[in-house]
């Protein structure tokens, strides 16, 4: 009787033309990033004159053997980071005819954290920042299937990010760090919408993503009015395969 209760058959009109779609992760799933090639960049100057022997510029493949990063998250009831969770995997979209969405997605939960003290032992200051933000156009095709529908995507996504660590003293020596990230990602994915309702889906989805990302780093110390720069630059490749579940509300006007 209870499974009776819970299967709900998908309404027509849910993925048809002139539906909004509104929908959000849930911090839910998997990733795995692997780097397949690129090349890696760096030098250090002491009042703006090249320190020999710093400077490089290599094939990634010549400096590291592999680097890959793997992440999971399947506790089910862990709210303590809800800003991730949530603000990651924001998803509009808009049906342009029947089963055929034009969409956006939005990763925000990093759009900005900044704090400024002052040490209160020596008088300087500590400055830390951050901000990363991600954008991906993306369409989908949705085909009915059983109690809900499966659906086809390709995306393009653009992620930007920022952080800035800084400590002065009160005698105006500094310590200074910027890091800088900027990506583009190339993407296909497959997933299901399961309906509970006319109107809200849970969706699972894979999708596999082809990566080309820069990171560029700046460490500043100037000690008695001498100033050192050291500076290097990643121009990366990576594949990533990613799972995830979504939730969704699909909203007739």
């Amino acid at each position: 009787m209870c499974a009776g209760l819970l299967t709900v058959s998908l309404s027509a009109q849910t993925i048809d033309q002139g539906v909004f779609l509104i929908g959000t992760g849930t911090g839910i799933g998997f990733s795995s990033i692997s780097v397949t090639g690129g090349t890696t960049s760096g030098k250090t100057t002491v009042d703006g004159t090249v320190v020999p022997g710093t400077e490089y510029d290599a094939d990634w493949k010549d400096m590291y053997d592999k680097q890959s990063n793997s992440n999971y998250d399947f506790d089910f009831m862990n709210f303590s980071d809800w800003e991730t969770r949530f603000l990651n995997g924001i998803n509009l979209g808009y049906f342009v005819s029947d089963g055929f969405l034009v969409g956006l997605g939005l990763n925000i939960s990093g759009l900005g954290d900044k704090e400024e003290f002052t040490n209160t032992a020596g008088g300087g200051k500590t400055r830390n920042s951050s901000s990363a933000m991600t954008i991906i156009p993306r369409v989908r095709y949705y085909i009915e299937a059983g109690e809900g529908a499966l659906f086809f995507e390709g995306s393009f996504g653009m992620g930007t990010s920022k952080q800035l660590t800084s400590s002065e003293s009160s005698s105006g020596d500094l310590q200074e760090t910027i890091s800088k990230t900027f990506n583009t990602t190339i993407g296909v994915g497959a997933g299901y919408s399961i309906f509970l309702g006319d109107a809200f889906a849970i969706e699972p989805i894979l999708n596999i993503g082809i990566i080309s990302e820069k990171n560029s780093n700046e460490s500043t110390t100037e000690v008695s009015g001498i100033k050192s720069v050291t500076t290097s630059e990643d121009k990366l490749s990576k594949f990533a395969i990613n799972f995830g579940i979504g939730m969704s509300f699909y909203l007739e006007p």
